[in-house]
């Protein structure tokens, strides 16, 4: 039982544009709606607003919430981008203090609200059909990142979201397509060129699958260009 004055501890991620209709409890941390009561806390606090910048606090609606380290959270959120096609945008991991419902510290706000732009108009939406859905994905999700060349994809698929330049989006899913389609140093664009139609198209026309190779070659080739 809580004590009238004890301190609360949240490792929070709060999630942008997102919605859910159910609360996902996933491992150790789960994805929920704010409360009123919660949200009136979240607006009316100095400290989350120097982190996030008063702009975005208004933006929250739910929060995934966990005393583990941010790495899972990481995860959830990496499955949560590839499980639906829609961005997912968040901002910074904050370690925050509760006391008798106040956010009383707020670690390393200095300068990460101007860091994080919330450009994506979408919003993300869990229904209570694909909440189900989501968590046994999760779980085949989860085994996929024992393989080095699948964790690394999925890192740089994930990194894209945070980088609003272009070029530099297109360089991490380059980077990739090369993690999954090709192994040694040697003729990288030609196998990535050649194998991801193969996995990409493989319900698709022979025309459609002459498209990927050609948009996978010339991003590769931008992708060199600018690496050069």
């Amino acid at each position: 039982m809580k004590m009238e004055n004890e301190e609360v501890y949240w490792h929070l991620i709060p999630l942008i544009r997102f919605e859910t209709e159910v609360e996902i409890p996933i491992k150790s941390c789960r994805i929920r709606r704010i409360s009123k009561k919660e949200n009136d806390v979240i607006l009316n606090s100095q400290a989350l607003k120097m982190a996030w910048g008063a702009e975005f606090v208004s933006f929250i609606n739910c929060v995934m919430e966990s005393p583990l380290p941010a790495s899972l959270c990481n995860d959830v959120i990496s499955a949560l981008r590839i499980f639906k096609k829609e961005g997912i945008s968040e901002l910074p991991h904050i370690d925050v203090v509760r006391k008798n419902g106040e956010i009383i510290h707020v670690q390393s706000v200095q300068f990460w609200g101007s860091l994080y732009e919330i450009t994506d108009s979408q919003v993300y939406t869990i229904s209570k059909e694909e909440a189900k859905e989501f968590l046994q994905f999760e779980q085949k999700f989860v085994k996929s990142l024992e393989y080095s060349c699948v964790s690394t994809a999925i890192n740089r698929f994930s990194y894209a979201y945070k980088k609003g330049y272009a070029g530099d989006r297109l360089v991490d899913y380059v980077i990739a397509l090369e993690a999954l389609f090709s192994e040694g140093s040697e003729d990288i664009g030609f196998k990535i060129m050649n194998r991801t139609p193969i996995c990409v198209g493989i319900k698709k026309t022979l025309e459609e699958r002459k498209r990927i190779r050609e948009f996978v070659s010339t991003a590769y080739k931008i992708r060199s260009k600018n690496s050069s």
